[in-house]
């Protein structure tokens, strides 16, 4: 299958090297793009002097926005599969042949989870919170122990399906709605490392509105508003 690993990014001048090093040590036959969520650091510059292919947001529009232009930019290009890897580090170039393996196996979305093994390695209010969860996706089919995962891969029409819909969130929402809509989705256990570089894309206020965002997602859970695929 013709894939593409997609890394959206705000602000990984730092990061970005030593990523870079290992997805080339891990000799992976997909298709990179860089996806910058509009950063004022030196990323853009980086990536142009690399010669890396990648596209720029005008300023910093969410993580959300830059998961839908990595969708956009594999359904345009006729691309099979899409793997989102992040740029801070935390997440293993070597495990992406897990995931497209599960593709490869007839599943439609395959995400990387931190927590088949259990949620110790997190702190206590965060373990609560991903527990709460991870249940809570129980009532809507077979559970998500990783609800947060930004380690996804998806094929052709998940592709499809999440340009097809509406979404504030592509974790939890899409997730369920891709559930709904008759989609497989499997979560295969991938190592996961702590970020020693670089700036998290998401902002010091999410911890405190991302789990309330989630817990109305998940409790409302309605369906989502499609439209045209561009």
């Amino acid at each position: 299958m013709r894939g593409l690993i997609v890394v959206p990014a705000y602000c990984e001048r730092e990061s970005l090297p030593s990523l870079f090093e290992r997805i080339e040590r891990a000799g992976l036959p997909q298709e990179i793009l860089v996806v910058d969520d509009g950063s004022t650091d030196a990323t853009a510059d980086w990536l142009r002097e690399r010669g890396i292919p990648h596209v720029r947001h005008p300023f910093n529009l969410g993580y959300s926005a830059a998961i839908e232009t990595g969708l956009l930019y594999a359904w345009r290009r006729g691309f099979d599969h899409v793997v989102f890897l992040d740029a801070d580090g935390q997440h293993e170039p070597e495990a992406v042949p897990r995931l497209v393996a599960a593709l490869e196996e007839g599943v439609s979305i395959a995400i990387g989870s931190r927590y088949l093994g259990g949620y110790g390695r997190q702190s206590p209010i965060r373990r609560v919170g991903s527990i709460l969860f991870s249940h809570l996706t129980g009532l809507w089919g077979e559970r998500i122990h990783d609800t947060s995962s930004g380690f996804k891969a998806m094929s052709r029409p998940a592709i499809e399906l999440a340009l097809r819909g509406d979404f504030a969130d592509y974790h939890v929402e899409f997730l369920l709605f891709a559930r709904r809509a008759g989609l497989s989705v499997r979560e295969v256990e991938v190592p996961y490392l702590p970020r020693t570089r670089g700036r998290s894309m998401h902002g010091r206020a999410s911890v405190f509105y991302y789990p309330l965002r989630m817990f109305l997602l998940l409790i409302l859970n309605s369906r989502t508003a499609e439209r045209h695929v561009p």
